[in-house]
């Protein structure tokens, strides 16, 4: 700075805002605010002596600080939520280029990614300044945001829908987003008094500080910007672009914390803005400081930035208002450029300097935080470890086992010595407050080879009985917290999840966030809704993009025939395409996470921020990684639907039969069972209902539990590659010889052929084979990740092949036993993993062989599976088991069974028993809300059954979409003969109260309704037809049934050009090697790259017979995916194969099936039906509502 001009006037001398931490920091003179010259404090004596705190503080600052003349304190990235528009790399990688040495981080009502910065900063050489933007709510958003009083929050649902998390301030601009997303330009004061304020942490207190802070701003009921920097200021800088806050702080925070933000940016209206808030500083005595309100790393990202906000805004870029968005130039500049901007107020680009030098912010990352556990006085957490887990041994081995308990204590040793007593502790209650409700809860992945977890109820998989390695799990080679994932019933989660909550406190319990972030169908739709698409053509255009990366979208037109006909050519949709791709994994909010839950030793605010989710529970702002960096106990307690289809299906075999289930007790052995695992007939079993899993089934002629256990670990993409999985088939049928390199190794591999197909196998050949512990086979294991030419794998090697040589291998052996650990290590699965899921897996098997109705229900009723719900109610009616449509004096809001004659004796007039029919649920309709289906449900219990359509709707409240679903979807049937005519009743009811209130009469007085005509019901076509549209699913019949006579009859010109009749699925075992076609209706797809790089496509199709995979291989898929645009029926011609009892169909040629008859039903969807019931009323219905799906052709 220039001292020669310093002004000298005593004001300016004894300006005591220029302080001892900050000494020598220019503030504005009073006199002469804008000659860019600062008015040093006279202390010129002290200064000389060298002596004082100050002096050496602000020596030690300036050697910290960076060489440059500024420094960026004021920068939001993406994770300013639809309004940052570069990543933390890009903008980090932008700083390093530009000879930046420090960046600061300040994201707009949190600290989303601060942790991620923090990390990536250092490791690429940038000191980290962590800060945040805080904006005052609008009036009345606080008290919308306060947790309720009094008891824990509930907890989010697992099957809602979860809405975004937007923060209070939620994307906006630099100027702070009041409601319906209006806001002010950078700086400018924001209106109805809404300021903002940028934190900065000068070390670990000032870190909490930012933690209170910005919770405070999402939970406190009122909370007040200026009276909340005013309570809580440890060592942080508040950074004030408002002259209004600067007033009401002036004084009230410690001097030289508080400083007037100069954004300049060299137009006019910035210049008369600064100028303000200059002399606003200047006669407060309050510093200034330079900011450069970055939002992008380069000029290039503002389209994106605006983009983003109109999809904040919900409106299309042109009509965002300027106000709204970010100035032009927010990207990174350079110092020599920010110097030149803020050429009129050096002292604020030196104070910017200044401040980054005294914040050295250091955060104890990766040191374990336990939560206390509950301890009975006397006892330490390990020694109650022991005593319940002692308990626990004494439960489940009876009679008691040695080896067992000899493995209990050397475990319990192991977690004593990591210090991990209190986690097994926490764990353990919950698990037992779960099982004390009846809750079913089991741990997943490696925690399943715990003896200690099994004996403490953690676990439901006996290690001893499947032979789990502890040390695979924990040992003392591995300093890192263990990881146990408890899987509970996804319908009482909550219960769970509330019940931590109010065990630990809400201060001090939290479930983790998650971002969710834009994909290539959703980054499209959104920028070209953003940038004026009509909405027709972003539907069209977006169904033919992948699910993946939105950076490859262009490539994907290129290489996937469905999006031949996508547009790129077009300027307006390139551009789009262009600005989605930038967009490719921007956050677009803040949600919860699946399942991810922490818990703090003390309040959680001490370690990071918080704020609210839907229902008001808390939840972290930092996801997982974050979460765990911190050290902080992270366990996911997470909602599994297969648990309750178990309990699901039990109950409801109890209901019919009388026969109670304890599927926890369901043994092996069972003949039903092995005899669909062999079929691979296993559609709804958890973990084994997939294409290439029944498949897999079917190839090792499986039979029981241990099968379903190898086949889970062998399904993955890993070993089917690298041939692993064809070689154990091959032996395990006993068409190939198991090799085992070593006699010491037949032992350790026998169960899988010779094959490492656990990780645990890897463990146990290093041990057997090497000498090596079992610890230190885990490392090794872990180390064997990084890849062959990792330093520790090569030293690995030379140890390992010493212990093979000196445990009596010959070096040939040795080094072919090496070669095998690596070949097999990459591809191995979690033995203790797959045992946890097996078991899951043949319990779901047993019920659907026994009870396949009851089943399938319990598929339904839980909104599971692999597959859509049609193609469960398919494979049910292929089974045998008769499907009834909805109806509203029979069906639950959910699916269920029941007798498929009701009113038939126990034995039917053949003498055979009774069917269980599949009756579908309200649910199943679409448009009915949740509201309506439950009121349906209610008035019925309390009213007794419907007597008619009109009884119906004077008892039950429906919208008119709701009424005409029900009816077109059956479930009046019963009360008016057929649909036409429950349309037709309908449309009269509402009719009749509208007429009496044109005549102004009481509704209630209105006349009776005209008798309802004799209307013929719709054609078996018409109505499958309608069922499609209304229920996603076709209860009257199966598609491929009532097509079957079309399809036989406009199959001729397939025989005459190629001898080639339309099979039947469950002809094409017996048709292998032969070329053939089928006709199908397709229910799954997946694409797959070859080895070469080349994508091919795999589809499935069904019938009222099977299932059949069928392969489009690349050059097929070139010349035929284009056609896979619906469900269809096609006509599929291609080559059977059967590969070791899989059989699958190698496509030549595809096209889609267009019946004749069923042109003449164009009309006969949801409009269609109801304009034909209402033309015999003579109501003039109008436009109904329609929601459009690809399906059966029309």
């Amino acid at each position: 700075m220039n001292t020669a001009s310093a002004c000298a006037r005593p004001a300016c001398r004894d300006n005591p805002l220029v302080l001892r931490p900050l000494l020598n920091w220019g503030v504005a003179c009073p006199r002469h605010p804008f000659r860019g010259h600062a008015c040093p404090r006279n202390d010129g004596p002290r200064r000389r002596a060298g002596r004082g705190h100050a002096t050496r503080l602000n020596v030690m600052a300036m050697k910290r600080t960076t060489s440059t003349g500024f420094v960026h304190l004021v920068v939001r990235s993406e994770h300013s939520h639809l309004y940052g528009a570069s990543r933390l790399d890009e903008l980090i990688q932008a700083a390093l280029a530009l000879g930046y040495r420090d960046l600061a981080l300040t994201d707009r009502g949190g600290l989303y990614g601060a942790i991620a910065f923090y990390q990536k900063a250092r490791q690429a050489g940038l000191k980290p300044i962590l800060g945040v933007e805080l904006v005052q709510p609008t009036t009345g958003a606080a008290g919308a945001r306060a947790l309720p009083r009094g008891g824990s929050p509930d907890p989010p649902r697992e099957d809602a829908d979860e809405p975004p998390l937007e923060h209070p301030t939620a994307c906006p601009p630099a100027g702070g987003a009041g409601q319906a997303g209006r806001a002010t330009p950078p700086g400018r004061a924001a209106p109805h008094g809404r300021a903002r304020a940028v934190c900065l942490a000068r070390d670990l207190a000032g870190y909490r500080t930012l933690c209170r802070l910005t919770t405070a701003l999402h939970l406190a009921p009122d909370f007040d910007l200026a009276e909340a920097l005013a309570a809580d200021h440890e060592d942080i800088y508040a950074l004030a672009p408002d002259a209004a806050l600067l007033a009401r702080l002036a004084g009230r925070l410690p001097p030289g914390r508080l400083l007037a933000l100069i954004e300049e940016f060299g137009d006019r209206s910035m210049r008369l803005r600064n100028e303000g808030l200059a002399r606003a500083a200047s006669r407060r005595r309050i510093p200034l400081v330079g900011g450069g309100a970055v939002a992008f790393h380069v000029p290039g990202r503002y389209e994106v930035h605006r983009t983003l906000r109109a999809i904040a805004a919900m409106a299309t870029v042109a009509d965002v208002p300027q106000r709204e968005l970010a100035h032009p130039q927010s990207h990174l500049k350079g110092p020599d450029e920010m110097a030149a901007l803020l050429e009129r107020y050096p002292e604020a680009a030196l104070n910017a300097v200044r401040i980054a030098a005294d914040c050295n912010l250091e955060l104890p990352l990766g040191r374990p935080v336990f939560p206390q556990a509950d301890v009975p006085k006397g006892k330490t957490a390990c020694s109650h470890l022991a005593d319940l887990a002692f308990a626990g041994l004494r439960e489940r081995y009876r009679p008691p086992r040695a080896d067992a308990a000899a493995r209990l204590r050397r475990e319990l040793a192991v977690i004593g010595r990591l210090g991990f007593c209190g986690y097994f502790l926490i764990l353990a209650e919950i698990a037992a407050w779960a099982r004390g409700r009846g809750i079913a809860c089991v741990a997943r992945g490696s925690a399943a080879g715990s003896l200690t977890a099994y004996c403490l109820g953690i676990s439901g998989v006996d290690p001893l009985k499947y032979g789990l390695l502890f040390e695979r799990f924990l040992n003392l080679e591995r300093a890192d917290c263990p990881d146990i994932d408890l899987d509970i019933d996804w319908r009482r989660r909550d219960e769970v999840i509330r019940h931590v909550y109010d065990r630990h406190g809400a201060a001090r319990a939290a479930m983790i966030s998650t971002h969710q972030t834009f994909q290539a169908r959703s980054a499209f739709r959104e920028a070209a809704k953003a940038h004026g698409l009509p909405p027709e053509e972003v539907d069209r255009l977006s169904r033919r993009l992948p699910h993946f990366s939105a950076a490859g979208i262009a490539d994907a037109v290129v290489s996937f025939p469905e999006c031949r006909d996508f547009p790129l050519a077009r300027p307006d949709v390139a551009r789009i395409v262009r600005i989605a791709a930038l967009m490719d994994g921007l956050p677009r909010h803040l949600s919860v996470h699946v399942g991810g839950l922490v818990i703090a030793d003390r309040p959680l605010t001490d370690y990071l921020p918080l704020q609210p989710a839907a229902k008001g529970i808390v939840i972290a702002q930092y996801e997982a990684g974050a979460v765990e960096a911190l050290g902080l106990v992270k366990m996911d307690l997470l909602a599994q639907r297969s648990l309750a289809i178990l309990e699901t299906a039990a109950r409801e075999v109890e209901r019919n039969y009388g026969i109670h289930v304890d599927v926890s007790a369901i043994d092996d052995g069972d003949a039903a069972a092995a005899a669909i695992l062999a079929r691979g007939d296993t559609f709804g079993c958890f973990q084994i209902e997939s294409p290439g899993m029944r498949n897999l089934l079917r190839q090792m002629r499986a039979r029981g539990r241990m099968d379903v256990i190898l086949g889970l670990s062998l399904i993955r993409p890993g070993p089917a590659s690298s041939g692993m999985k064809d070689r154990f088939v091959r032996c395990r049928r006993g068409l190939e010889a198991p090799e085992f390199l070593h006699p010491a190794l037949r032992s350790v591999l026998g169960e899988t052929c010779g094959v490492m197909l656990y990780q645990e196998d890897v463990l146990r050949v290093a041990h057997a084979a090497a000498g090596r512990t079992l610890a230190e086979a885990d490392r090794l294991r872990k180390d064997l990740g990084k890849g062959p030419g990792a330093p520790e794998v090569r030293a690995w090697r030379e140890r390992f092949l010493q212990g093979a040589l000196a445990g009596g291998a010959t070096p040939s052996q040795a080094r072919a036993i090496w070669d095998r650990i690596c070949q097999f290590a990459a591809y191995s699965y979690c033995k203790a993993h797959a045992c946890t899921y097996g078991e899951i897996a043949y319990r779901a098997a047993y019920l659907r062989a026994r009870w396949p109705a009851e089943f399938a229900a319990a598929v339904l009723a839980n909104r599971a599976g692999y597959y859509e719900r049609r193609t469960y109610v398919e494979d049910a009616r292929r089974h045998g088991v008769p499907i009834l449509g909805p109806d509203v004096n029979a069906s639950g809001v959910e699916p269920s069974t029941g007798w498929a004659q009701p009113d038939r004796a126990p034995l039917s007039d053949c003498g055979l028993p009774r069917r269980v029919a599949l009756r579908l649920g309200l649910m199943d309709v679409r448009g009915l809300s949740e509201r309506a289906m439950r009121a349906i449900v209610s008035a019925r219990r309390e009213g007794g059954p419907y007597r008619s359509v009109a009884d119906l709707l004077g008892r039950v409240k429906l919208s008119r979409e709701e009424s005409e679903n029900l009816a077109l979807a059956g479930a009046m049937d019963g009360l008016a003969g057929n649909r036409p005519r429950a349309l037709w009743q309908v449309h009269a009811a509402m009719a009749a109260p509208a007429a009496a209130a044109a005549l102004l009469l009481d509704p209630a007085a209105a006349p009776d309704p005209p008798p309802c005509p004799d209307l013929p019901d719709y054609s078996p076509l018409q109505k499958l037809l309608i069922e499609e549209h209304v229920l996603g699913m076709t209860p009257s019949a199966s598609p491929m049934a009532a097509y079957r006579s079309a399809i036989v009859a406009n199959s001729s010109p397939l025989r005459q050009q190629r001898d080639i009749s339309i099979l039947v699925i469950s002809d094409l075992p017996r048709r292998a090697g032969r070329t053939v076609a089928v006709a199908g209706v397709l229910f799954a797809e997946r694409r797959a790259r070859t080895r070469t790089g080349e994508f091919m496509k795999f589809i499935s199709l069904e019938d009222e017979t099977g299932v059949v995979e069928a392969v489009l291989l690349p050059d097929a898929y070139q010349r035929l995916g284009a056609r896979l645009t619906t469900r269809g029926p096609y006509i599929v011609t291609g080559t059977v194969e059967d590969h070791l009892g899989a059989v699958s169909l190698v496509v030549s040629d595809l096209r889609r099936f267009r019946a004749d008859d069923a042109a003449s039903c164009q009309s006969s969807g949801r409009q269609g039906a109801v304009t034909l019931a209402c033309a015999s009323h003579g109501h003039d219905h109008g436009a109904a509502p329609s929601r459009s799906r690809p399906g059966l052709p029309h």
